[in-house]
């Protein structure tokens, strides 16, 4: 069983993936601890998800569900690590996930944090 470091460390080896919709490349998300949406989670600590506003899905997403559902929301395309499996995520806000992204400089300060220790 591998820790979750030891999963990200693997990840960060990794070619991102490019978004299906807009062909941006996707960036490395941290799964929430709680759980939202079905409850069940993904069973993956890291997804990659596209953050691109101009991503067809995610601009077309806020009247479709506007539309059909009543509610204010739209997708962002996500995909699992390591595969080519590519699905859907609600966001409730137009900064809906951006607090899980881990780029370069969230990992810079992780490191600060495990010396410090």
């Amino acid at each position: 069983m591998e820790t979750k470091e030891q999963v990200l460390e693997k990840i960060m080896s990794q070619e991102k993936p490019n978004c299906p919709h807009c062909n941006q490349e996707m960036s490395l998300w941290e799964v929430p601890p709680i759980t939202f949406s079905d409850g069940l989670g993904w069973g993956a600590p890291y997804l990659y998800v596209c953050f691109n506003d101009e991503c067809p899905l995610y601009k077309k997403g806020w009247k479709n569900i506007e539309e059909h559902y009543g509610h204010t929301a739209s997708y962002r395309c996500m995909c699992y690590p390591g595969t080519d499996q590519f699905e859907i995520m609600p966001v409730f806000s137009p900064h809906g996930g951006e607090g899980q992204i881990i780029d370069d400089q969230v990992l810079m300060q992780q490191e600060v944090l495990k010396e410090a220790i």
